[in-house]
């Protein structure tokens, strides 16, 4: 039994089209594609149109399969490549005689504009390490510079071209130069004065309670704080004289309202104050009456000792009565 070997329509056109995209790629690399439609890339071009030629031509034939299909692609396209890379060198190389015929000479190896070059170059050089702290620290800025000095460098350039006459030309090249040591030096200054604004210091709080609520201090000296016993005992309670370590917990066992309420007293946590005020209490009252239900006052006498203190339960959007 005899059996036929090819591959689908579908693929052979897949394949020619890869092959069209990967062709335009190559033409893109070398920059030759402003050539298509003269003679001169002909030879790239023939060298796709043969393997499309192949490829419509013969892919249901004997033999043929899809493997061996993408093989001749890669073979023609390296072919391709070549050829490409072979008419970007002539391409070149006629730019280069070009410009030969054109400018001859740079301003470097012509015996009156050296003498600018140098001149310039020379004040390139001064500047650069003048002002190469600056330079070195701020990357963006120095690419900014590098840039201006190459349009100089140009400008010297482009007054040989035209034959301009040379003091001429380093006369302007000189005042570009002088302008851009200027904006070197301002930009030097300015930086120099933002780095050394005064920082702005933060307003101190009027007592110790204050400063240590708003985290400005330990709060070693506040009564009742890390131990510290300056302050009489409140209400005849007997305070010992050692630290008797963290505040006992309210008990959670207690269904009804709490006995501080009625006089007791206890530690609450802050959380538990702030749920006994209404919503948009002063955050400084409740932390102050945690303060002072901590040395032994009950609920009420804390209440009342902040807003004594002026830590008003309604100073900042508070409302109602001062707990519920």
């Amino acid at each position: 039994m005899r059996i036929t070997v090819g591959v689908s329509a579908g693929f052979a056109e897949k394949v020619i089209f890869d092959f069209r995209q990967d062709a335009k790629s190559i033409l893109m690399k070398y920059d030759i594609e402003h050539l298509r439609g003269t003679e001169q890339i002909r030879p790239v071009i023939s060298v796709a149109e043969e393997f499309i030629a192949l490829v419509e031509n013969n892919y249901a034939s004997e033999g043929m399969t899809e493997s061996s299909i993408e093989a001749e692609k890669r073979l023609y396209l390296r072919t391709l490549e070549l050829a490409a890379m072979k008419l970007q060198n002539q391409q070149q190389a006629q730019l280069a005689a070009l410009s030969a015929v054109a400018n001859p000479r740079r301003a470097v190896d012509d015996a009156a504009y050296s003498g600018v070059v140098s001149a310039v170059a020379r004040e390139i050089d001064r500047i650069t390490s003048t002002h190469r702290y600056i330079l070195s620290q701020d990357t963006l800025y120095m690419k900014s510079v590098d840039s201006k000095f190459s349009s100089i460098l140009r400008l010297v350039e482009q007054g040989f071209v035209e034959g301009k006459e040379p003091n001429a030309t380093l006369n302007t090249a000189m005042r570009s130069l002088s302008k851009l040591d200027r904006e070197i030096k301002s930009y030097t200054a300015k930086q120099a004065r933002k780095s050394s604004r005064p920082v702005k210091k933060e307003k101190l709080a009027r007592n110790e309670l204050q400063g240590y609520l708003a985290g400005q201090n330990s709060g070693a000296g506040i009564p009742g704080i890390f131990g510290s016993s300056s302050r009489a005992p409140i209400r005849g309670r007997k305070v010992p004289f050692k630290n008797p370590g963290p505040a006992p917990v309210y008990s959670k066992a207690y269904n009804t309202k709490p006995p501080g309420m009625s006089g007791f007293a206890g530690t609450m946590s802050i959380d538990e104050i702030r749920n006994k005020h209404p919503s948009g209490t002063n955050e400084m009252h409740i932390r102050a009456m945690h303060q002072y239900m901590s040395e032994g006052m009950t609920f009420e006498e804390a209440h009342n000792q902040a807003e004594k203190m002026g830590f008003k339960a309604s100073g900042v959007g508070g409302r109602g009565p001062p707990f519920r």
